[in-house]
């Protein structure tokens, strides 16, 4: 089933044209429509009608579920995952660049604040999954009261590039804490991902209004 989400959308239109090096103004010249039309699509203000969307998946060289997220129905509840996934965020103004490792026994282990090919910091733990979840619980391999979970929705399982997650914990200070991160197959540029993990305004109206946070 398809799942028309128009933030998504705008964040995937953003996403490529910022990966192939595309200027608003070039990329709106590219399918006959203007600088503000393209704008209007990447903030989810209009979504386009579908020659439109062919034109964009055209000019950006992708698939159309690239853009339009796809879901299947799962006959199992728990799915396999085994390989290494990218994980980003920041902490305070300093950037993350991190590594997690599933293993086929169904434990994981996390690799964070890499830097020249080496983590600073090390954690053992365990995951779980299904069709519309992903839940990691971490310990810390040298301060074990040193927590990590890291929670998302597998949407890129048919998109192949990101998807936004929460990374929440205790510190080795006994200080609780949530981020917005990236997880993604492939490694991701640092510029993409300053801008992706940017707090936008309806994230921020959830959690002043709602009392509550939800990534899309």
């Amino acid at each position: 089933m398809y799942n028309l989400n128009i933030q998504y959308f705008g964040q995937q239109i953003k996403y490529y044209r910022k990966l192939h090096g595309l200027s608003m103004q070039k990329l709106g010249n590219t399918i006959y429509k203007s600088k503000a039309t393209i704008a209007k699509y990447e903030s989810g203000f209009i979504i386009p009608d579908i020659g439109t969307v062919l034109s964009l998946c055209n000019a950006l060289n992708i698939k159309l579920e690239q853009l339009v997220y796809h879901e299947q129905k799962h006959n199992i509840q728990n799915i396999s995952i085994v390989g290494e996934l990218n994980l980003y965020y920041y902490t305070g103004s300093k950037f993350i660049s991190s590594k997690i490792k599933i293993l086929e026994d169904g434990t994981a282990k996390l690799y964070n604040d890499i830097e020249n090919n080496i983590a600073k910091y090390t954690y053992s733990g365990l995951y779980k999954s299904d069709s519309s979840n992903v839940f990691f619980q971490f310990s810390g391999d040298s301060i074990k009261l040193e927590e990590v979970t890291i929670s998302y929705n597998p949407q890129w399982t048919n998109i192949e590039t990101y998807t936004y997650c929460f990374v929440s914990g205790i510190t080795s200070k006994y200080t609780p804490v949530i981020k917005k991160g990236i997880i993604s197959k492939e490694p991701i540029t640092k510029n993409i991902i300053q801008e992706l993990l940017q707090i936008n305004k309806i994230e921020t109206n959830k959690i002043y209004n709602n009392k509550e946070w939800q990534l899309q």
